[in-house]
């Protein structure tokens, strides 16, 4: 599988669903305009977008390679996509898929698009010809802060819960009458 570019890049992802993402994978040409090299994870879609490096599936080394390394992650709103890019703090511009185009069986990306966005973990999209300013605005430092600030708040949120949830099995198992 091919290693990701030295150079600065956008990683854009449709993910493992076997429904092509065309439109993603279309709009992807949109954004050779800001210069950067560009790959594209297009799954089951035979789209090929001229002037970017297009794969169809990466193994999962590879992907996590891509991920960690791009500048900006471009994705539909997949909870394996958004979850690694939110986990290795890389900008996020999330397109969702939508079931009026055939994409998805209903509508749940869009309404978690929504929700990633509301939280300042990412920037998302539903209108294509917007996706090239929503690449540079996950770009700015102000919400790469938000998103560093939101992981710093969870994990401080999940080792207190650990913590308590231990606390609690210590002491049951302490005050257990065959412990002795």
């Amino acid at each position: 599988m091919p290693a990701p570019p030295s150079s600065e890049f956008l990683f854009v992802t449709v993910g493992t669903t076997l429904a092509p993402f065309d439109r993603l994978i279309h709009a992807s040409e949109d954004l050779l305009s800001l210069g950067m090299d560009i790959v594209v994870q297009r799954g089951p879609s035979r789209v090929s977008p001229q002037g970017v490096t297009v794969v169809d599936v990466l193994d999962y080394p590879s992907f996590l390679a891509h991920m960690r390394s791009a500048a900006v992650v471009v994705g539909h709103a997949g909870i394996g996509t958004t979850g690694l890019a939110v986990k290795y703090g890389r900008p996020l511009v999330v397109v969702p898929r939508l079931a009026s185009e055939g994409e998805a069986v209903d509508d749940h990306q869009l309404h978690y698009s929504r929700v990633l966005a509301a939280r300042g973990l990412g920037v998302a999209i539903e209108d294509m010809s917007k996706l090239a300013d929503a690449v540079l605005t996950a770009k700015a430092p102000e919400l790469h802060s938000r998103t560093r600030d939101y992981l710093a708040t969870a994990l401080r949120a999940a080792i207190l819960e650990g913590t308590t949830r231990d606390l609690r099995h210590s002491r049951r198992l302490s005050s257990h009458p065959n412990r002795g």
